[in-house]
């Protein structure tokens, strides 16, 4: 796996499990890379939509994106053939 890829999904991972976000301080520490490392990171996830800062403390919270994104995937699963037999 590429290494920034790995990076980049450990960072949604941890976000994911702290609902008022963290800052590129705290994600560094976690991930054990550079703060410069993190912050190329978020900068490149906020940018497509996958995170957003907040303006008050800074810290990186999951985007609206994913939201779209789950749309696409209950698309693609058919959800009322997969409901029907029960």
């Amino acid at each position: 796996m590429l290494q920034s890829i790995d990076r980049a999904m450990r960072v949604l991972d941890l976000l994911k499990e702290h609902h008022f976000g963290l800052g590129v301080t705290e994600l560094s520490h976690r991930l054990g890379v550079a703060k410069s490392t993190v912050h190329r990171i978020v900068s490149s996830l906020e940018a497509h939509g996958y995170v957003k800062q907040e303006p008050g403390n800074g810290n990186y919270r999951l985007g609206l994106k994913f939201l779209e994104m789950q749309q696409y995937v209950l698309k693609q699963m058919e959800i009322t053939s997969i409901a029907r037999p029960f």
